[in-house]
């Protein structure tokens, strides 16, 4: 795993930690709606699952962030979403039309977008770990016709080790 992906990972913890801190804060402070309350904990959860399952290494983390982060640039664009269910930090551009129109966009939440994608694209699946050195044959294990998974058989001819 390298630093790159530490760096997602802490972000994916980052948000996922402070939602759910913020979250407990409002709570106790404003009543909040339902629905808010379930966006933002589900949200944080996912923030929280892609964080420590990327830290273990695991793909399916690693596209769960992806997908976090594609909500984010989801929602910085919808008119209808007046601030971020996440921690309430988000970083938006708008640019305003005469006719009352307007585009939103989180450049934050797109950089990490793409940048989580070009990490999914270029590292693939962990390889499978060496065997351990006690697995390995052994020189006497070779001599003995025991090598590379043939083993002798104790008959009367080959008698064990042990005897």
């Amino acid at each position: 795993m390298g630093w790159q992906d530490r760096c997602i990972a802490a972000v994916l913890l980052v948000y996922g930690l402070g939602g759910i801190a913020l979250l407990i804060y409002l709570a106790t402070v404003v009543p909040l709606p339902a629905g808010y309350l379930a966006a933002s904990a589900a949200l944080s959860g996912v923030a929280l699952a892609a964080g420590v399952g990327s830290l273990r290494n695991r793909r399916w983390a690693r596209w769960l962030g992806a997908l976090f982060f594609l909500v984010q640039v989801a929602q910085a664009a919808l008119p209808e979403s007046g601030s971020s269910v996440l921690l309430g930090l988000h970083f938006t551009v708008s640019v305003s039309g005469v006719q009352g129109g307007s585009v939103a966009i989180d450049p934050f939440a797109v950089l990490l977008l793409a940048w989580s994608l070009v990490r999914l694209v270029r590292t693939r699946a962990r390889p499978a770990a060496p065997p351990a050195l006690s697995e390995l044959p052994t020189a006497s294990a070779a001599r003995d016709g025991g090598g590379m998974g043939h083993q002798k058989r104790n008959t009367p001819e080959t008698p064990s080790r042990l005897e």
